[in-house]
């Protein structure tokens, strides 16, 4: 009898790791190509979870908060606000002010969350689940108010982002004249200037 129940977990056991094995393994080539940044703004696969890693890379945005000046990752949130009418054109400044956290706050309960003012995962999430990718496989394109938007680029080889120009609901655009390739999440590059 002693023995029985040896043999039944030993196999049990066996049963156990091939079946941990098989996840292991799923899970690795399910994994996202390639290392995920930690400096810039980058997604692979479906565009809708690119944006909600944020939080976890570089913490909550929010006015007087240490990582909320002078980044282009501030600068791509005030551009989701800007193209949906919370914030105007030549606000967008990369600086997490007061009122960027207005805007959010704003932005935050028209969206079914809490307004808290500050730029959490769930705000990022929420961003995120609105973003189209183009048939090209690499324009991404955040739909705003009416005539607003965001349009972006994600490289198709390391799954970079690059802002290319927003447009506020009535129809005027800002241009990224920087040439960076890149949205930074700690440094700033990105120069909007109206389109001419």
């Amino acid at each position: 009898m002693r023995n029985r129940k040896r043999k039944i977990a030993m196999g049990v056991g066996a049963a156990a790791l091939v079946v941990g094995g098989v996840a292991g393994v799923a899970g690795i080539a399910s994994a996202d190509p390639g290392t995920k940044a930690v400096e810039y703004v980058d997604g692979f696969g479906n565009v809708n979870d690119d944006f909600n890693d944020h939080q976890r890379e570089a913490g909550v945005l929010c006015d007087g908060c240490e990582n909320s000046s002078d980044t282009d990752l501030v600068t791509l949130w005030q551009s989701i606000l800007a193209s949906d009418g919370y914030l105007g054109l030549d606000e967008i400044d990369g600086d997490f002010g007061a009122a960027t956290a207005d805007a959010t706050a704003a932005w935050q309960g028209d969206n079914e969350l809490d307004p808290t003012g500050e730029v959490d995962q769930a705000t990022w999430a929420t961003a995120d689940d609105y973003l189209e990718l183009g048939d090209n496989g690499y324009d991404v394109f955040y739909p705003g108010d009416e005539q607003g938007g965001v349009n972006l680029e994600r490289d198709p080889d390391d799954g970079t982002y690059d802002l290319l120009d927003v447009t506020d609901p009535a129809g005027a655009t800002y241009a990224n004249a920087s040439g960076e390739g890149y949205i930074w999440i700690f440094e700033e590059s990105i120069k909007l200037t109206a389109a001419e």
